[in-house]
C-alpha cells in the first residue's frame, strides 16, 4: 500500500505464512523479492531466513524454496545453520539426496566450517547423492553440447536472439564458485571442501572424500599433488579403493577443450564458454594420465583399504557424533526464539506508534484537500470574473503587474 516493507513487516509476514494457500506462493515470492531491495533489508534478521525455512518445510514446498536460495540476487536467502540443518535432515529422511546436496552446497558456497552438525550433515548427504543420485554418476557429454556450431540446430532463444549496440564489450569472468552451474561440479566441490574441512571424519574417509571430489569437480592437478604428498610422508591406508576407482575413472572420462573450434568472438562469449577453458586440452590430459600411472603405480595394494565401506563407515562417524552436537543446538535455537521474541515485544509498540502516525498524516491530508475544495466552492462568486478571465487567457495572472497601493497598510 505505502510501496515500503520494514523489517518488522517482513518478520510479521514470514511468521504468518502457514495461513495462505499454496496458489499463493508467487505472490510471496515477489514480496520477498521486493523486500531485499530495500535499504532496510541489509543487514537482514536471522529470524526471516529461519522463519522462511521452517515454514516451507511445514507447508512441503521445499522446492520452491531452493529455487530462491539459489537465486541469491533476486532473494537473498541466507539460513542460519541451525535451518541448514533443519533443512538437511528433513531432505535427508525424505531420501531426496539431490536436494540435500544442493542444500550442502550452499553451505559450502558461504565457505564457513565453523558448525560441526552442519558440517556433518552436508557430508552425508552429498555422499549419498554421489551414491544413489544420478551426479555421481560418468554420463559422456551429448553431442548437441559440443558439437561444432554450424552442426547444432537453433533453438527458439537462438532464433529470436537480438543485438543490441554498447560502448564497452565486458569479458565475462567465471569465479569458479558462485559461477558454478554445473550440479556435478558443485557436487565434487562439496565432498572436496567438506572431506577437507570436518574435523570428526576419520582420516582414511576425510581423504577418500577428498579425492572423489576432486575427481567430480575435475581438479585432476590438485588432486595428484595430494596422492603424491600421501604417498611420500608414508601413509597407511591413504584413501577406500572405491575412492580411488572414481578419480581414476573422472579422470580417462574428463571432457576436453576442442581445441579445433574457432575463438569464440568476445561479444557471444558466455560464463560456460569461460567455464571450458578451465577443462585440459588433450596434450595436457595424456600428461595427467600418464603422471597418475606413475603415481598410482607407487602405491601397493594394502595401502588402499578395503576394511570397510566408504558410506558406512561415514554414516557411523555422523550417527556418534550428531548425537553429541544435537543437545547444543536446540539450546541454541531456544535461546534464538526467546530472544527474537523478546525483541519483536520491545520494537512492536513503537513499531505500531509510527504506522499511526502515519495513518494520521493521512488522514489530515485528506481533511485539508476537502476544506480546500469546499473553501474553492464558497469563494467561487467572489472569485467568478478572475476564474473567467484565467479560463480565457491562462497567463493574465503572469503577465498582469500588480501595482502597490499607497494607502495599503502593507505599502512601504
Amino acid at each position: 500500500k505505502s510501496k515500503y516493507i520494514s523489517p518488522m513487516d517482513m518478520e510479521l509476514f514470514v511468521n504468518n505464512l502457514f495461513k495462505l494457500d499454496i496458489s499463493e506462493d508467487e505472490m510471496i515470492e515477489e514480496i520477498i523479492q521486493k523486500f531485499r531491495h530495500v535499504d532496510d533489508s541489509i543487514p537482514i534478521n536471522d529470524v526471516i531466513p529461519h522463519t522462511l525455512v521452517r515454514t516451507y518445510i511445514e507447508r512441503d514446498r521445499v522446492d520452491r524454496l531452493l529455487m530462491m536460495m539459489k537465486d541469491k540476487v533476486q532473494y537473498g536467502i541466507f539460513p542460519d545453520f541451525q535451518a541448514f540443518c533443519l533443512l538437511l535432515d528433513h531432505l535427508i529422511e525424505k531420501k531426496k539426496y539431490e536436494d540435500a546436496a544442493t542444500v550442502a552446497a550452499e553451505v559450502m558456497l558461504q565457505e564457513d566450517f565453523s558448525h560441526n552438525l552442519c558440517n556433518l550433515l552436508s557430508v552425508y548427504a552429498v555422499l549419498k547423492c554421489y551414491k544413489h543420485g544420478t551426479l555421481g554418476k560418468y554420463t559422456p557429454p551429448s553431442c548437441s553440447e559440443d558439437a561444432p556450431e554450424e552442426n547444432k540446430e537453433p533453438t527458439e532463444d537462438e532464433e529470436e536472439m537480438t543485438y543490441i549496440p554498447v560502448k564497452i564489450i565486458w569479458r565475462p569472468f567465471y569465479d569458479d564458485h558462485f559461477d558454478i552451474t554445473d550440479q556435478r561440479l558443485l557436487l565434487g566441490k562439496s565432498m572436496y571442501y567438506f572431506g577437507k574441512n570436518t574435523q570428526m571424519l576419520l582420516g582414511v574417509d576425510a581423504r577418500s572424500l577428498q579425492l572423489i571430489g576432486l575427481g567430480l569437480y575435475e581438479k585432476f592437478d590438485v588432486g595428484l599433488r595430494l596422492i603424491e604428498h600421501w604417498v611420500e610422508i608414508g601413509m597407511e591406508n591413504i584413501v577406500h579403493k572405491e575412492a580411488m576407482t572414481s578419480f581414476t575413472e573422472c579422470l580417462e572420462n574428463a571432457p576436453v577443450q576442442d581445441e579445433g573450434q574457432e575463438p569464440i568472438p568476445l561479444g557471444r562469449l558466455t560464463l560456460e564458454d569461460c567455464a571450458k577453458e578451465l577443462r585440459f586440452t588433450q596434450a595436457e590430459k595424456a600428461e595427467c594420465l600418464k603422471s597418475f600411472q606413475q603415481l598410482r603405480g607407487r602405491i601397493s595394494k594394502d595401502k588402499l583399504s578395503t576394511s570397510s565401506d566408504l558410506e558406512q563407515s561415514v554414516k557411523k562417524t555422523v550417527k556418534v557424533n550428531a548425537i553429541e552436537f544435537e543437545p547444543h543446538d536446540m539450546r541454541i535455537m531456544r535461546d534464538n526464539y526467546h530472544g527474537w521474541i523478546e525483541r519483536r515485544q520491545e520494537l512492536m509498540p513503537g513499531y505500531v506508534l509510527q504506522h499511526k502516525k502515519a495513518d494520521k498524516v493521512v488522514e489530515v491530508r485528506k481533511k485539508l484537500m476537502l476544506i480546500h475544495e469546499k473553501e474553492e466552492l464558497l469563494t467561487f462568486f467572489k472569485h467568478e470574473n478572475l476564474i473567467k478571465n484565467f479560463a480565457k487567457k491562462p497567463n493574465v495572472l503572469k503577465k498582469k503587474k500588480v501595482e502597490a497601493d499607497p494607502e495599503d497598510d502593507l505599502y512601504v
